[in-house]
């Protein structure tokens, strides 16, 4: 279902009427292979308001927020599983549905020293002393610069969301 999601989170984005996405057109299952079929976006050289126009979308559609954080249903960041099982609490959301999950993967494949997870342990606690209280934000999720093309009139389009209801600043983090 992860091309099912991306369909779902490109849909979602493409209503808020904020940012721009490729227009999607379906999705689905051929045989073994799962498809997802789109607009081509002919790559082209940033223009010159690059930047701020791509900083004012995101902060039009970080200004889209609700009292929960999650989403309705979990979806995929890359090949990886993204629990967003709806939480009041902004704190508790990233600890159980974005940390725990990868530090969970990293323990399987014993890539986490002990002294490490102990320091996770030791952020979860001083986070409510990190992390502003606010609304949580429609975020997309996956905001690396691979996930940014350069489309029509040199203008910013956005692909491969793995959107959720979140700190605003997640996507800025990984856009940096």
């Amino acid at each position: 279902k992860m091309l099912e999601y991306e369909y779902d989170g490109l849909k979602h984005l493409q209503a808020t009427k904020t940012v721009s996405v490729p227009e999607v057109f379906n999705c689905g299952v051929w045989q073994q292979y799962q498809y997802i079929l789109m607009e081509y976006i002919q790559p082209e050289k940033k223009s010159s308001e690059f930047y701020n126009k791509l900083a004012a979308q995101l902060a039009n559609m970080h200004a889209i927020t609700t009292d929960n954080f999650g989403l309705p249903y979990h979806n995929y960041i890359g090949s990886l599983p993204q629990n967003n099982t709806f939480s009041k609490n902004g704190i508790e959301f990233i600890i159980h549905s974005r940390f725990l999950p990868q530090l969970k993967l990293a323990d399987q494949q014993d890539l986490l020293p002990v002294a490490m997870r102990k320091k996770f342990d030791q952020l979860f606690d001083k986070l409510p002393q990190l992390m502003p209280e606010e609304h949580a934000s429609l975020i997309h999720g996956d905001l690396w610069h691979g996930n940014i093309l350069t489309g029509l009139q040199g203008h910013a389009r956005l692909i491969d969301p793995a959107i959720s209801y979140s700190y605003r600043y997640f996507d800025l983090g990984m856009i940096s």
